[in-house]
């Protein structure tokens, strides 16, 4: 009797507590949605017109979501005077508008202006970094080396450091500072940026035996500690065979196996070995990885060379061809044996199998057919893919100008290159058609009187609003017939509205669920940021359209995308588009953006983030998160299929 008496009361003192957390949780969502419902829709207005006016005018709301989301839509805003805003941006000194401002296109004396106001302290705040991340100088990169503190404790300073070496020659001196400043750092992450640059261009990364080269190497054996998987990324990518060597010595074949991104950069430097040295051990573990991604990784690196050793030939032949069930795996082994000239015929029956199974392969199949094949042949085959279209019509095409290159002085080969292209045209498809440029702009198959028909089919592109065609034909005509061609106004896809009701419904925290052939991705939305495009996105989740669609594109140790409802070959959209939203925050791993075309061209398709790469800051929408399922994304090939979206709110 007094265990339910003390179980009672102690569910009545729970309830006490609760009261004021509702009442505190339901007054939030009131305050919210008179925003959502009144004051989005007006500034969404201003947004898709790009008016940097008007949204000049909600840049000063005394709500912070409201002043963030106008600040990024003059991102995307072109200023009547620029000069006049960078003079603005001095005086006012807040972080969102130096966000707005860096994706602007600064000259060199406005970014050495600012770059001097922050080095006299006129200027503050920080995130001015942001500025010199995309539009930094020698000027300022001495100006930031000049404060050592503030880079060791500032990640958009240390980046922005990064992205100065990524994109202008810097004295050896400078690097060397950038460098001994990353080794005293203790934080990751500003490590990681201050290197950025040396991992993301040659441009100034040290040459193997320079001395900038032995010191970094130096600098790696007398740090202690632990190094994440992401450096020891980078640490391969800068230092090359002696980053290689050095990571794969710390690191098991169980770490390996679950740091799917460092194996992927691993694999690519074999192709910074010697011939002679390609059978070494560490070699063969890539090789023996658990991940199909890595191993296809690895078999590419070996298409650098001429010729590899008999032994990993052999190897290849014996051991991973014809055991292995990925499609993948399986075209880059042939590739391998056909380049070391070895006979693939009796791999004809698993190809045909390999090439039904997965068509989005195509562009490394084809050519594997054009080993085993007549000529004749091949091109009854190409001339099949492009008859059907879609993804292999598009790989066809790509194959048929590179036969067409080797078969140019021949006559009977130029007329039948012609008749498929002429075809291609007449049926439309889109995929085809957006690789078709290089033979129409060829003369041998074209001549001067071409001009007719070809604008004549530019025309019927244009009537059906098939945008993608019609500026594949303009860019030939522009180019072949300057003086006779004059471009058709087209009308643009219209725009989107977001159902604000909904998007009210879902609350601040709802989830895309992504299940596909690998596994499950969990995806936090961020509708407040990007309302037009999360409005969208669950508009098409609910009708199910997403369900069956693949990943159409796979960069590894960058992104994967798909989304493609339309085509499901990456030429798809919609009847519609949406703005671009760009954000505030970074696409680090794991972040989801909306594909495009150029600013406002977005619709259906999105892209995963493998790794951090802030190269594209402020140009792309981020939607989203993943917060479950980073591991299955690395995991992604092309032509895995999404099979179930859904989405749900917490």
């Amino acid at each position: 009797m007094n265990f339910f008496f003390h179980q009672r009361y102690k569910g009545f003192f729970f309830l006490l507590f609760l009261v004021p957390f509702f009442s505190c949780t339901k007054q939030a969502e009131q305050d919210r949605k008179p925003i959502i419902l009144t004051e989005y829709p007006n500034l969404a207005n201003e947004t898709l017109e790009r008016d940097y006016d008007g949204l000049r005018a909600f840049a000063n709301y005394e709500n912070e979501q409201i002043r963030s989301l106008a600040w990024n839509g003059i991102r995307k805003s072109e200023a009547k005077d620029l000069q006049s805003f960078v003079n603005y941006a001095v005086q006012q000194d807040d972080s969102l508008i130096w966000y707005s401002i860096s994706s602007h296109l600064l000259n060199k004396a406005q970014v050495d202006s600012i770059g001097q106001h922050f080095e006299n302290g006129w200027i503050k705040s920080e995130a001015v970094c942001e500025v010199f991340f995309k539009h930094g100088t020698i000027n300022t990169l001495d100006i930031l080396l000049g404060k050592p503190e503030l880079l060791l404790q500032n990640e958009v300073c240390a980046k922005s450091v990064g992205g100065i070496v990524a994109g202008v020659q810097v004295e050896d001196s400078s690097k060397k500072k950038i460098i001994e400043l990353a080794f005293h750092s203790e934080d990751e992450t500003i490590w990681r940026n201050l290197l950025y640059g040396f991992y993301r261009s040659e441009l100034n990364r040290p040459n193997p035996e320079s001395e900038l080269h032995v010191y970094f190497n130096e600098l790696l054996d007398e740090r202690d500690g632990f190094f994440s998987y992401e450096m020891d990324q980078y640490v391969t990518r800068i230092l090359g065979k002696v980053g290689f060597l050095h990571v794969m010595e710390r690191r098991s074949d169980r770490e390996l196996n679950q740091a799917v991104q460092l194996s992927n950069e691993l694999a690519r430097n074999i192709a910074k070995f010697e011939h002679s040295a390609l059978n070494h051990r560490h070699i063969k573990r890539l090789l023996n990885h658990t991940i199909d991604n890595v191993v296809a990784q690895s078999l590419q690196a070996f298409q650098e060379f001429d010729s590899i050793p008999e032994q990993l030939l052999d190897m290849i032949e014996f051991e991973i061809a014809p055991i292995t069930r990925d499609a993948e795996v399986f075209a880059e082994a042939l590739t391998v044996l056909v380049t070391n000239e070895r006979d693939i015929e009796g791999y004809r029956n698993k190809l045909d199998f390999m090439d039904s199974e997965n068509e989005y392969l195509k562009q490394k199949i084809l050519p594997l057919y054009a080993e085993i094949e007549s000529d004749e042949q091949y091109l009854d085959r190409l001339q099949s893919e492009i008859r059907d279209g879609g993804i292999g019509g598009l790989r066809a095409t790509e194959a048929l100008m590179n036969y067409f290159t080797e078969h140019s002085q021949n006559q009977d080969a130029a007329d039948e290159v012609r008749s498929l292209t002429l075809h291609a045209l007449e049926e439309g498809d889109r995929s085809v058609i957006s690789t078709i440029g290089p033979l129409l702009n060829s003369t041998v198959l074209f001549d001067e009187d071409s001009f007719e028909w070809m604008f004549n089919q530019y025309q019927d592109f244009v009537e059906m609003s098939e945008w993608e065609n019609e500026e594949v034909l303009e860019e030939v005509l522009s180019n072949r017939f300057p003086d006779q061609f004059e471009a058709l106004e087209i009308s643009e896809k219209p725009f989107r509205i977001p159902n604000w009701e909904r998007l009210y419904e879902m609350g601040t925290n709802p989830f895309w669920v992504l299940e596909t052939e690998k596994g499950t991705i969990e995806i936090q939305l961020d509708p407040l940021a990007a309302p037009f495009t999360v409005s969208s996105i669950d508009s098409l989740t609910r009708t199910g359209v997403y369900d069956g669609v693949p990943f159409h594109r796979v960069v590894r140790n960058f992104v994967i995308q798909g989304g493609d409802i339309e085509r499901k070959d990456g030429y798809g959209g919609l009847e519609y588009r949406i703005p671009t939203e760009p954000s505030f925050k970074s696409f680090e791993r794991g972040m989801v953006g909306i594909a495009s075309a150029g600013t406002d061209t977005e619709g259906s398709q999105f892209f995963i983030m493998l790794n951090w790469s802030p190269h594209l800051d402020g140009n792309y929408t981020i939607f989203g998160k993943v917060t479950k399922g980073t591991d299955v994304a690395d995991r992604i090939q092309m032509g895995d299929k999404l099979i179930e979206a859904s989405i749900y709110s917490r």
